[in-house]
């Protein structure tokens, strides 16, 4: 996960998070609890849940097959399409 900073300067990068394949898609970031969450889905179908804050790794859960939707959340629930032709709560 990368946190871009922009600036009079220009952008920095602040932070970063090594997931374990491309992504695609776009995260979603969500206001949970007080807390900032990056949600994001890589291409092999893995979705992370992060704290940016903390820059750790809440929850993971590997979907049936490869992804490249933008996950999205409604009534505190993650949706998530999959490449076998499901959609995921």
């Amino acid at each position: 996960m990368y946190e871009i900073v922009v600036d009079k300067k220009g952008c920095t990068e602040s932070n970063k998070f090594d997931v374990e394949s491309p992504i695609s898609s776009t995260p979603f970031l969500y206001n949970y609890d007080e807390r900032l969450l990056v949600i994001v889905v890589v291409n092999s179908g893995i979705l992370y849940v992060i704290d940016a804050n903390l820059s750790t790794v809440l929850y993971r859960y590997q979907l049936p097959a490869e992804s490249f939707s933008s996950p999205h959340v409604y009534n505190n629930k993650i949706y998530v399409g999959c490449r076998d032709n499901n959609l995921y709560c």
